[in-house]
């Protein structure tokens, strides 16, 4: 029977080792694009129903803002 505390142990390995593959597989994405996976949505590619969604994700309010350039501006400022 494990005690609680090697249980605890394995799960923090594991999150541990889960976060160093998916930084190391960024890092891989850099290197061959040379870009990050956070450049890589552009917001004016994305329709206003999209932009908005994103925004409503992050918690942004984009009440007065009608125009998808006003929008995608929004999305790019609050993404920083």
């Amino acid at each position: 029977m494990r005690s609680v505390w090697v249980q605890a142990t394995l799960l923090t390995i594991y999150l541990v080792l889960m976060f160093v593959l998916c930084r190391i597989l960024d890092l891989v994405l850099w290197y061959q694009h040379g870009i990050s996976s956070t450049q890589i949505v552009d917001p004016l590619l994305l329709s206003v129903r999209q932009l908005k969604q994103l925004l409503e994700n992050r918690g942004v309010s984009y009440a007065g803002y009608v125009e998808k350039r006003d929008l995608a501006q929004l999305v790019e400022a609050s993404g920083m």
